[in-house]
């Protein structure tokens, strides 16, 4: 019975790293079925085996990504020694940590990632990230207000505003990169675009000024080099 799940989740695992390799490089809604099938090497009816539709397999592929950043966060969250404030910085400091490691490969996908064809994925991540990230958040912002660090009537809440600060953040980060949205000077742009979101996050925080930095400005200025 073991080494038939493990066969059944491989098999799934296969089919969903394929997928989002072909939905980041062409785009969701130029790539078929077929050529998700092609690439894992197996059968239309062994596709439909584990997916319904492509939709269905969307949706999977949402799941497991929002899951794997919801695994990182709890193993900070586990990490006893440190206050709400450090949790906050360490959760999204090592996803921005993680893309620029990957800096090339995202640079590539990115005119795929943020064209028409990828509007359903783009749209679909964010509310999951949303829906799963902010029970997170909320944890951390209550263990804060208990610590005295944070001071907001609001914790259930204010978890969702700041991914939704974040959110459209990497996009505008994007379009300047695509050049949807020219800059004179990406490095001043940048200082002044984290001065503000500090100053924002820290409000709606009821935290001191700057005690809680989401974003590093060298590691963003990487992405311009």
């Amino acid at each position: 019975m073991g080494r038939t799940v493990k066969v059944y989740d491989d098999r799934r695992t296969e089919i969903l790293s394929a997928a989002q390799e072909l939905f980041f490089s062409k785009g969701y809604e130029a790539t078929t079925v077929q050529e998700i099938i092609d690439a894992v090497g197996i059968a239309k009816g062994t596709f439909y085996h584990y997916f319904d539709s492509k939709v269905d397999l969307l949706d999977a592929l949402i799941a497991s990504m929002t899951e794997q950043q919801l695994q990182n966060a709890q193993a900070i969250l586990d990490e006893r020694d440190l206050n709400a404030a450090q949790m906050l910085q360490r959760i999204f400091s090592e996803t921005a940590g993680w893309k620029t490691g990957n800096r090339e490969f995202f640079l590539e996908i990115l005119g795929t990632w943020y064209s028409d064809d990828n509007l359903v994925v783009r749209m679909k991540l964010f509310l999951q990230a949303k829906k799963t990230m902010s029970g997170v958040l909320e944890q951390i912002i209550r263990q804060g207000v208990e610590e005295g660090l944070f001071d907001t009537p609001y914790p259930e809440r204010i978890g969702e505003v700041i991914l939704g600060l974040l959110a459209n953040t990497s996009e505008e980060l994007a379009f300047i990169l695509l050049g949807l949205q020219p800059v004179d000077d990406p490095a001043t742009y940048l200082e002044e675009m984290l001065t503000v979101n500090r100053h924002v996050i820290n409000l709606l925080l009821g935290a001191k000024p700057a005690m809680v930095q989401i974003y590093n400005l060298d590691q963003l200025k990487l992405w311009f080099e």
